[in-house]
């Protein structure tokens, strides 16, 4: 429910979290970089949609040094083993690049 009570802990949260944004890849720089990702690596494609940071989500599947994106299609509607990540942002219009994080065993 609506709880207005709440909105100055929603802004302060904001905030922080605006202020800590993750760094990303560029569009034209992806090529290049593309070869630190590695499988299991979670990536966002980032976007120039407004009010949204990205537009779609996957995991990286590399495949002959070749980092792929696994991610749930909507044309297909399946999840499905696209081409290369470089491959599936650059044929976006939308895309500007992606973020990317790596799972971390705990021990």
């Amino acid at each position: 429910k609506h709880d207005p009570t709440l909105l100055p802990d929603l802004i302060r949260l904001e905030k922080a979290i605006s202020a800590n944004l993750p760094n990303f890849v560029a569009k034209d720089q992806l090529e290049n970089q593309q070869k630190l990702l590695r499988t299991g690596d979670i990536v966002g494609i980032t976007t120039q949609v407004e009010g949204l940071d990205t537009s779609h989500t996957g995991l990286i599947e590399v495949i002959e040094n070749v980092p792929r994106l696994l991610h749930a299609s909507s044309s297909q509607a399946k999840v499905v083993l696209g081409p290369s990540i470089f491959e599936y942002v650059e044929a976006s219009k939308s895309a500007t690049g992606i973020v990317a994080t790596r799972p971390i065993e705990r021990r």
